[in-house]
């Protein structure tokens, strides 16, 4: 017996189950394209498949529903890759280990991949019934969403025909979301020579910083440990002379860096000043914070005297000057919607390797002429910093759509079946919607999905009595769809 074999409904649970045996993770997802392939012919449905294994599987309308306008599912299929450090799993090859725990899906020792796994899940099981009335279905499933968005960015989307948009990759129950972000991707990299440094070794330590996504979590003002690095190897450089030896922090460009560890060289006889500056910096540091953080830690340990390779003076100069000066978390709030951040950036990886530093900057805005202006602003620092920098990843925001048809439906449907009212959000973090929008203008778009936790982490957790409220809330929606 399967492990989600008695959950209810059924074919959800079945479909979920079967594609959680299949290794999927962004840049890996040829066999479960594969797997919606087949699944399509199987069923007799229209399929196509690019050459990104974007797939789109259509099925044509109930009789009782010809003359509606049609509905698309949309999710992606890829999933982040994450796994405990005692964990042996492959994730080029294995499958997940599924657990129930109480009303909870997880997986044993990994990433779920419930994002967006369970998007792909509900729409097969509502192309496969037959006996459920509909529009017509046309169902997007994209690629790579994880890593940039570049499914959604280079699907063709010119056959399709529908007017509404069912984005399942959410994870807020009893909210539809119906605007985002845009964003791109900004690196930096200052390209440094090997110098000698006659002096003692400094290791600065930061963590226990809350970190965070650096989108859904900006507007909470966490520390960022990057930017507390850079204002504190700034003032110890301000009192004497400083080698750079190593920098190594963050996780991802877009998650808040919480821990960042360093390497530094003093002249001789200087240790004991730069252990004091470091700790009156961490008493500053955790003041300031004191109503945010409550586990900041900022060590600084004396090691050995020696003759040290570190990163040339200039280079050096530099960095510290670009980390002290560089715009970090909320730059604008909304000025029509009431605490909405509409523009932000955070820097999120931080690394040396052979005298050569790499910083990942995220930056996001509602508004696309602010996040152009904010990604010029970051490259005139790099430019004044002497360091180069490349501009990727850049996607477009989903602007709010103000009296819309399906926003409307889907609230007078979820009072009426639930008995509460269903909220709406714009959110400071990115979908693919707005690539969808970008090539279709004419689509009316909502983001919802089931109840899910700590996604992208180990923890990753789906509420199995939340799934079942939103495929009874789908197939309320097709069925009233006019």
């Amino acid at each position: 017996m399967s492990t989600l074999s008695n959950l209810a409904p059924q074919r959800v649970f079945y479909y979920f189950e079967e594609i959680s045996k299949i290794p999927r993770g962004s840049g890996n997802t040829r066999a479960i394209s594969d797997y919606l392939v087949e699944f399509a012919n199987s069923h007799n449905l229209e399929v196509y498949r690019d050459d990104l294994n974007n797939v789109i599987i259509k099925k044509e309308a109930t009789a009782d529903k010809a003359n509606c306008k049609g509905v698309i599912l949309q999710g992606h299929m890829d999933m982040v890759c994450e796994k405990t450090l005692e964990s042996t799993h492959d994730f080029l090859k294995d499958g997940l280990e599924l657990e129930i725990n109480g009303d909870f899906i997880t997986a044993n020792g990994t990433t779920l991949g419930a994002d967006d796994g369970v998007a792909v899940a509900i729409s097969l099981a509502i192309l496969e019934d037959n006996y459920i009335s509909h529009p017509k279905i046309e169902a997007i499933f994209t690629v790579d969403e994880e890593t940039g968005m570049d499914g959604a960015k280079f699907i063709d989307l010119s056959g399709i025909t529908g007017q509404y948009v069912l984005n399942l990759d959410c994870e807020m129950e009893d909210t539809i979301i119906a605007g985002c972000a845009g964003g791109a991707r900004i690196d930096v990299v200052f390209k440094g020579a090997k110098a000698l440094f006659n002096g003692t070794k400094i290791d600065i330590d930061i963590f226990g910083l809350l970190g965070g996504h650096s989108g859904s979590d900006i507007d909470k003002q966490r520390a960022n440990a990057h930017i507390l690095l850079g204002r504190i190897l700034h003032i110890i450089r301000e009192n004497m002379d400083i080698g750079i030896l190593s920098i190594e922090g963050g996780t991802k460009d877009n998650v808040i860096a919480n821990v960042v560890k360093s390497s530094i060289i003093v002249p001789v006889g200087k240790a004991e000043n730069a252990i004091d500056i470091i700790n009156r910096s961490a008493a500053d540091i955790v003041e300031e914070y004191k109503f945010i953080e409550d586990n900041i830690h900022i060590q600084g340990k004396v090691s050995e005297n020696g003759i040290y390779n570190v990163i040339d003076e200039d280079t050096a100069n530099d960095l510290i000057f670009f980390m002290g000066v560089v715009p970090n978390g909320i730059i604008d709030y909304n000025a029509n919607i009431k605490d909405l951040v509409e523009t932000s950036l955070n820097m999120g990886v931080l690394s040396i390797k052979d005298y050569t530093v790499s910083i990942g900057i995220s930056v996001r805005s509602q508004v696309k002429s602010k996040k152009e202006k904010l990604v010029g602003q970051i490259i005139m620092l790099a430019q004044r910093a002497n360091a180069d920098y490349n501009v990727r990843g850049v996607y477009p925001a989903w602007s709010y759509t103000h009296n819309s048809p399906l926003q409307k439906l889907m609230k007078e449907i979820y009072l009426d079946k639930f008995h509460r009212e269903l909220k709406t959000e714009i959110i400071h973090a990115g979908l693919e919607c707005g690539y969808l929008l970008e090539k279709l203008p004419h689509l009316d778009i909502v983001s919802f999905g089931p109840l899910m936790y700590d996604i992208h982490t180990v923890n990753e957790r789906l509420s199995i009595s939340s799934t079942q409220k939103i495929y009874q809330f789908i197939l309320e929606i097709l069925k009233n769809i006019k």
